[in-house]
């Protein structure tokens, strides 16, 4: 009877395994045509045959006819299972250490360099498994002699340890190790010593000092020893080695699945849903090829991804990967188990969250008696689970119930030994307490639902803090999300509460305080922590990012279709770069805490007739829930004032209805807005009355004439031209106020840097020539050129790409002016006009000896949220900017040459496109700069982003490091914005302030042209 592939394949591995060579390949031959009749050249059976065959033949000592064989298998594989398949990956590895044992290392770098890029791709840039393969690459490259290479991997690796495990960790002693033989081979030896006793203290530490690791790096720092001349020392490391390399160690397969699991677990805790999909679905592929359909670990993922599926919305999923996992559950480890609760509980919330709650109560119940029955009624798993089951009846009227249930939830957390481990920072406890607060609320118990809100919330600001140590930018933008929900919850009740206790408006101050630009400002202290620590590893680190940013800058600029292919690729290092960029940081300084600053801080620094007002505005939630109404509200608080006071304003939608209008910045509708005239009737109209009602008359009458007001806007507020608006109908808010705006009045804390004696340089930025040709871009520098005169400062007629910028004749005379006054006063300056004003020029300004004014007379744009208006037949390339996700990519200035790239052609290799984006000019830094003026169209305006504020150029050169920006809300006509900048520097350069030359530029415009606010309100300074 003929025998099957199953039954070859075991004889091959019987003599493979008794050292019969011979007969392995012999019978091995015979298995390959058996596996491709039975399962085809494309099934996982064919190319282990293959495999196999390559392994019987290497053992045989036929390395020659073995290695087309593994290349043909892994070949195979790929196209098989793809490149980001696990099993692909462990033949890539599995070929890098075939070439490594027969010490082949031209042939095994590739492998390990392809390696490397896989593990990445499925592991992630931060994960311990890329760093192991950095530094296995670093070891190959330097027992190859390419030391060169080999350096730049190993700090990248040690960097990333150092992140990931500190510096007491086995891990971080390897990457020391293998840099200290490195350092041995080019001649370093102090430095080669001093990391090998490291890498041995830390082995010691932890107990491995009997490993085979131990072992290799006492071997090497005796030899180190002996090229030292030391052989003292030598010796008795060698006979320590001798001993311990008796021992052996293998691996193990199975646990890889499990990592990747639970990677995709902190990415949902974060808010990461797209990564936790990839390597959810990625564990779920594993766990089944290895493990099969029926087995717990399958289930566990099934269940995640059923919680995933329910954030994201995708409920027909959601469903149906919950009742696989319950299936599964029951199928192996029975109804009485943990495992098979937990996915019990998924379903449950699934059909809460869906309104069934029928069905949803039924499973809780369900999943209480199992959980009671594995792990008893004090495990943190019961918590959770009767948790759910008291949101349900909460939703459902029954509070009696769910307050028993809640308290016993905070009972068992109270307990449980796992969660005083944990600290009272477990966001679990956030939730039990909020839902027990909701209970309150709802029976009127409002003193117990603040002090409840008020622990929920301590607890939440601290986990922001823990958390934002160690995430980038975007990753703390989706983290935030998870938490800053329930702020506006908070603020909802505090809004409903406030009149029964008028002092809760403190803490509703406080809210403003930590969630306003919370982002913003931790990425500015990451910044400026790592230029000025002193430390060149972290500076190094920051500079590679910086660079990655600008190539990412570049390919923002083109069309989707003429990007680099491994644009996520790159998009993803630069994550991983600011991850570590942020951990280091939070040594070198520590950053302010989160929620530290409280109202009570802000008022210590108001003085008598000074005024601090924080806008707030939230999503509206009552007792019966979330509606679809977001709320603004003002905080007023005064010197004397026992505590804020907490003022009603208006729904967003009576401001939208004013402000987001489509002529929102025509000249026209500002006048009627800001001046209340009626054009078409030329009757006193009602839009300034409506916006005076909505915005200040509620608190106006907290407040005094000639009082300094500091006030932070929230939301649409941000587009509002404070000053501008009529106070009555011969007065205006700037008027009767001394109003200075601020991102938030936590800045009253922090002492300007800018004096007037302060301003060393000037850099100008204005009579620039918008077309180039290619020769003039290239030599740009040094070059004259006869520039054309129009009229506008405004926006191309279109803005779209095939439109040219004009040359604005009003920007070179306000320059000259105001250099002029700059060198009357013997200020250092510098202008770049014509074709000199590049970007690269204005680039090159940036650094820690930046100037301490930069002022861009230009044109400027911004394009709203493409997800939020209706798209005309146009091509990619000519919404490049317009289209884009991201609102610091429709944002931007114009500087020289920019009509060519505008117009889509081709630019000189290596040049700038005098596009600058919002994008890039936050991947900036301005260490010396105080002011940047932006005498440019809409420089101001971005996309509302809850309480990050405006994303667009003034966050970036925020996040830049500059303290003061004056910026338009719309586009000023050209000889009025000169008029405008000369009077303000002229002020400003004769001894004053910024805020008050800008506050006496607005008196001196408004008498010039006081009937006419589009000529001089659109300016807003912010601090």
């Amino acid at each position: 009877m003929a025998q099957s592939w199953a039954e070859l394949n075991e004889k091959v591995l019987d003599f493979s395994n008794k050292g019969k060579n011979d007969s392995a390949v012999f019978y091995a031959k015979k298995a390959l045509p058996k596996a491709e009749a039975e399962f085809g050249k494309k099934h996982f059976n064919y190319i282990r045959a293959i495999f196999i065959l390559a392994v019987a033949h290497d053992l045989h000592g036929n390395f020659a006819v073995a290695e087309p064989l593994y290349l043909q298998a892994l070949a195979i594989e790929k196209e098989v299972l793809g490149p980001s398949d696990p099993v692909y990956i462990e033949a890539v590895a599995q070929m890098a250490a075939i070439y490594k044992e027969r010490n082949e290392l031209p042939k095994a770098i590739p492998f390990l360099s392809q390696l490397t890029d896989l593990v990445k791709q499925s592991s992630g840039a931060t994960s311990a498994a890329y760093a192991k393969t950095l530094e296995d690459l670093a070891a190959a490259y330097d027992d190859n002699g390419e030391y060169e290479k080999a350096e730049p991997l190993f700090l990248q690796c040690k960097a990333l340890r150092k992140t990931i495990f500190g510096e007491s960790h086995p891990a971080y002693g390897s990457v020391l190790s293998n840099m200290a033989l490195l350092y041995a081979h080019l001649g370093r030896y102090n430095e080669a010593k001093i990391l090998y006793n490291q890498s041995l203290t830390i082995l010691e530490k932890n107990g491995l000092d009997s490993s085979t690791h131990y072992s290799s790096t006492l071997n090497n720092l005796a030899s180190l020893y002996c090229d030292m001349g030391e052989y003292e020392e030598a010796e008795s490391l060698y006979i320590q080695a001798l001993v311990i390399d008796e021992k052996e160690f293998g691996m193990f397969s199975q646990q890889y699945a499990l990592s990747v699991n639970n990677i995709a677990t902190y990415y949902f805790d974060i808010g990461e849903n797209e990564k936790a999909t990839t390597y959810f679905l990625m564990a779920l592929d594993i766990n089944r090829k290895v493990l099969g359909e029926t087995n717990p670990a399958v289930a566990s993922v099934l269940s995640n991804l059923g919680q995933l599926y329910q954030r994201t919305g995708e409920y027909d999923k959601a469903e149906k990967y919950c009742k696989d996992a319950i299936r599964v559950m029951e199928q192996t480890v029975g109804k009485e188990h943990s495992r098979y609760a937990t996915s019990v509980l998924s379903l449950g919330s699934l059909y809460y969250h869906l309104k069934k709650y029928k069905e949803a109560e039924e499973l809780y119940i369900t999943a209480l008696q199992s959980l009671k029955m594995a792990v008893g009624e004090l495990h943190p798993a019961y918590a959770r689970g009767i948790n759910n089951l008291a949101a349900l009846y909460t939703e459902t009227g029954k509070y009696r119930e769910a307050e028993t249930l809640l308290l016993k939830t905070l009972a068992i957390a109270d307990k449980n030994l796992a969660y005083r481990q944990a600290g009272s920072n477990d966001p679990n406890l956030t939730n039990y307490t909020n839902n027990l607060a909701l209970v309150y609320q709802h029976t009127g118990q409002y003193e117990k639902v603040e002090q409840l809100f008020g622990q929920a919330l301590q607890i939440s600001l601290a986990n922001l803090q823990k958390n934002f140590s160690f995430l980038s930018e975007q990753e703390k933008e989706k983290y935030a999300a998870t938490i800053l929900q329930e702020f506006n919850g908070y603020q909802s009740f505090y809004y409903n509460y406030h009149k029964q206790k008028p002092s809760i408006a403190g803490t509703a101050y406080n809210i403003e305080l930590s969630a306003k630009g919370m982002i913003l400002n931790t990425g500015v202290e990451m910044r400026q922590s790592v230029q000025n620590s002193g430390d060149k590893e972290a500076v190094a680190i920051y500079n590679e990012w910086a660079v990655l940013k600008t190539s990412l800058a570049k390919e923002y600029a083109l069309p989707a279709e003429k990007r680099r292919t491994d644009i996520k690729e790159l998009e993803e290092k630069v994550n991983s770069y600011e991850q570590v960029l942020t951990r280091l940081s939070s040594q070198f300084k520590e950053a302010t805490a989160i929620g530290k600053i409280k109202w009570n801080d802000i008022q210590q620094k108001l003085k008598e007739k000074e005024v601090a007002i924080e806008f707030a505005s939230f999503k509206y939630r009552n007792k019966d829930g979330w509606t679809d109404s977001t709320i603004y509200m003002a905080l007023v608080l005064r010197k004397g004032d026992v505590h804020p006071m907490m003022i009603p304003l208006c729904e967003a939608k009576q401001l939208d209805s004013l402000m987001k209008n489509p002529r929102s910045t025509n000249q026209n509708f500002i006048t009627a807005l800001y001046r209340g005239l009626d054009l078409q009737s030329l009757q006193p109209g009602m839009q300034s009355k409506k916006l005076y009602q909505l915005v200040w008359k509620p608190l106006d009458h907290l407040l005094s004439a000639n009082d300094v007001i500091y006030f932070a806007p929230s939301g649409i507020l941000n587009q509002v031209a404070f000053a501008a608006i009529s106070w009555d109908s011969t007065t205006l808010l700037s008027d009767r106020y001394q109003l200075q705006q601020v991102s938030s009045t936590a800045m009253l804390l922090k002492e300007t840097k800018f004096t007037p004696a302060a301003a060393t340089s000037v850099a100008l930025f204005g009579g620039i020539q918008y077309t180039l040709t290619e020769q003039e871009m290239a030599a740009a520098a040094g070059r004259q050129k006869t520039i054309k005169e129009n009229v506008s400062r405004s926006l191309a007629n279109t803005t779209k790409r095939g439109d040219a910028w004009n040359y604005l004749p009003g920007t070179l005379s306000e320059v000259k002016a105001i250099a002029a006054a700059a060198t009357q006063q013997k200020i250092k300056n510098t202008t770049h006009a014509g074709i000199e004003a590049t970007e690269e020029v204005f680039k090159n300004n940036s650094g820690q000896t930046s100037p301490t004014i930069i002022h861009v007379a230009s044109h400027g744009f911004f394009f709203p949220d493409p997800q939020k208006i209706i798209k005309k037949n146009t091509s990619e390339e000519e919404e490049v900017f317009r289209s884009s996700d991201n609102p610091l990519n429709r944002s931007g200035i114009i500087l020289a040459g920019a009509n060519r790239a505008w117009n889509g052609e081709t630019l000189p290799d290596g040049m700038e496109d005098g596009i600058l984006t919002a994008y890039e000019a936050g991947n900036l830094y301005f260490g010396k700069t105080q002011l940047v003026v932006l005498s440019a169209c809409e420089t101001g305006l971005g996309d509302i982003k809850g309480s990050e504020g405006v994303f667009g150029l003034q966050r970036s050169f925020k996040m830049a490091g500059v303290e003061y920006l004056l910026m338009s809300l719309w586009k000023v006509p050209d000889a009025e914005t000169a008029e405008f900048m000369q009077y303000f520097y002229t002020t400003l350069f004769s001894g004053k302030t910024i805020p008050v030359s800008f506050h006496a530029t607005q008196v001196y415009m408004k008498k010039k042209y006081p009937k006419n606010p589009y000529k001089w309100a659109a300016f807003v300074l912010l601090r």
